[in-house]
């Protein structure tokens, strides 16, 4: 049984499903502009794998903005309804973030469209103006933040009412919106996107290589590592400690959530199978493993072959709804090169697609 080391760490700190809050966010080596955007009136969606940071990234544009606007928050995903999810009972959480004094007729309101009164919509639409130009300071709209629309499934008619919805109220309101890949990529999301809104995609940190991008990349990961659980303890770490660190990095393909959960699964592999406070190269790999029949359950017919063809394409060598829906889930990455977008296949998945090649 190996020793329990004197510096014991609370992995439990790591809280991979959680996005950062702001004491804890480190900035990325390409930062992602969201509070400029919306300083400027424009609405903003945010794409990108599932992990990769977007939610971190919303919440803390709305810190940068401070009190220059008027914000609102929105977790779509913890709106509480009986009934499928609408685009006017989101609107309606909108219109009650800036309510102050009409917050009793915006709770009214609400109870009307919960309940499916045909009515509701007129009154949420004078609403929403009324409270929002009422929310204006000097020239700059109020921002509603939205997230949480991943986590609500292929729900293609809610999404699009939404960004239909967005580019109604475009000249009252700002919005910053973690969007599912098919919905910015939808036909109405391509003509709001045409107009003043702004897609950003949020993209996995680049971590693999020599090259300085690849450098700042694994300073970022271990600066994230530092600030969950403390740089004294992590200098603290058995020296056998950095080559686990430098393989998760690796086989996180520069998504965050990625990378922290190897290392709280591996850290708890450590700790249950030995009772050892630290992870080792095993344990990494034991990790690694686990997440690799993961993402074998994710895939569906048609998925393998496709993904041979399309690696180190620019990715028109797959169908657009197929190649969104893997994008999504992180099983390929888009990357930049000095060409444009070269779409690689997520480190752990590689081994799924090589054995047999």
């Amino acid at each position: 049984m190996h020793a329990v080391h004197e510096a014991t760490p609370d992995w439990h700190k790591l809280e991979p499903l959680r996005p950062a809050a702001e004491r804890l966010y480190v900035e990325r080596p390409a930062a992602v502009d969201i509070a400029n955007w919306l300083r400027d009136g424009r609405s903003v969606f945010l794409v990108g794998p599932v992990g990769v940071g977007k939610s971190t990234e919303l919440d803390h544009a709305r810190t940068l903005l401070g009190n220059e606007h008027r914000t609102g928050a929105i977790n779509v995903d913890r709106v509480a309804t009986t009934n499928p999810l609408t685009s006017n009972l989101v609107l309606s959480h909108v219109a009650q973030c800036f309510a102050d004094d009409e917050a009793p007729y915006a709770r009214a309101v609400l109870d009307r469209v919960q309940r499916g009164d045909p009515a509701a919509q007129s009154e949420l639409s004078d609403l929403l103006i009324r409270v929002s130009r009422s929310a204006t300071t000097g020239r700059r709209k109020p921002v509603a933040f939205i997230d949480g629309l991943e986590k609500r499934g292929s729900q293609t008619q809610l999404f699009e009412e939404l960004l239909a919805a967005f580019e109604r109220y475009e000249d009252h309101l700002s919005f910053a919106v973690v969007a599912p890949f098919h919905a910015a990529y939808s036909p109405v999301g391509a003509r709001f996107l045409a107009g003043s809104a702004r897609l950003t995609v949020v993209a996995p940190i680049q971590v693999d290589g020599v090259n300085a991008d690849a450098a700042s990349g694994q300073a970022f990961m271990r600066g994230v590592l530092e600030r969950r659980v403390g740089a004294a303890l992590l200098a603290s770490a058995p020296s056998s400690f950095n080559a686990c660190l430098a393989l998760s990095i690796r086989f996180s393909g520069g998504i965050v959530r990625t990378f922290l959960q190897l290392v709280a699964d591996a850290a708890a592999h450590a700790r249950l199978s030995r009772s050892d406070s630290w992870p080792t190269v095993d344990d990494i790999n034991r990790a690694v493993g686990e997440q690799r029949t993961s993402i074998r359950r994710l895939l569906q017919p048609g998925d393998e072959k496709a993904i041979r063809a399309a690696r180190g394409t620019d990715g028109r060598e797959i169908e657009l709804e197929r190649k969104l829906r893997l994008l999504s889930h992180g099983i390929l990455l888009e990357r930049t090169a000095n060409s444009g977008p070269v779409i690689t296949i997520h480190p752990i998945a590689e081994e799924l697609f090589t054995k047999h090649a």
